[in-house]
């Protein structure tokens, strides 16, 4: 209780001080900046792009590693379709070459398909799984840990940190410390009840 309303406190605290510091003016005004963003029009056209190529193998996606091979002749289809609207995007495109999607979760797809990547989130869905069984998942140790796996995973929208080894590597070994946590009472009950039947 008091670790929550302590984290309750801080994250209050951190609002304040994002609303009241000089970027704020820079926030309430991204709204009607953004449309005039270069770096946002470029991503927009490449999710534009990228969903297309995912709609063209949608079940079992285009094989692992192969989304930068793939993904030139759908970069530019959409830069011809550009061309009228902005030619500048139409010429930059063409000479750009996108290693990643910067979204994991629709890079992931376009490779994998829908079979392959639910088969991908099958494996930390099932340390999830047993971390959200446990009631120590509230306790504040785990709840800090969670947090930071679930900001890489909000990252991963906008970016592509997860083809990051290190990141990748990292955030798994989270994981699993997070569930060895969260079930450690189960198995210390346990041990101890096999204890006493021993000593029985």
């Amino acid at each position: 209780m008091t670790a929550g309303v302590t984290l309750s406190a801080v994250i209050i605290a951190g609002s304040i001080f994002l609303f009241r510091s000089p970027a704020a003016k820079h926030l309430k005004t991204l709204n009607s900046e953004i449309t005039e963003d270069f770096s946002f029009k470029q991503r927009k056209f490449a999710y534009e792009s990228g969903f297309e190529m995912f709609a063209s193998k949608p079940a079992y996606g285009w094989g692992a590693g192969n989304f930068r091979h793939g993904f030139r002749q759908f970069q530019n289809m959409q830069a011809e379709r550009e061309e009228v609207a902005n030619p500048f995007m139409k010429r930059h495109e063409q000479s750009f070459f996108w290693q990643h999607m910067h979204n994991d979760y629709l890079e992931w797809l376009i490779e994998l398909g829908v079979v392959g990547t639910l088969i991908l989130f099958s494996i930390p869905g099932y340390f999830f799984w047993r971390i959200f069984k446990s009631s120590r998942w509230k306790e504040p140790v785990p709840l800090m840990l969670l947090a930071g796996l679930a900001s890489t995973m909000i990252h991963a929208l906008v970016d592509f940190p997860f083809q990051n080894p290190a990141i990748l590597v990292t955030w798994f070994a989270v994981l699993a410390i997070t569930t060895n946590y969260c079930e450690g009472s189960k198995n210390k009950e346990h041990r101890g009840k096999r204890g006493i039947a021993r000593t029985q």
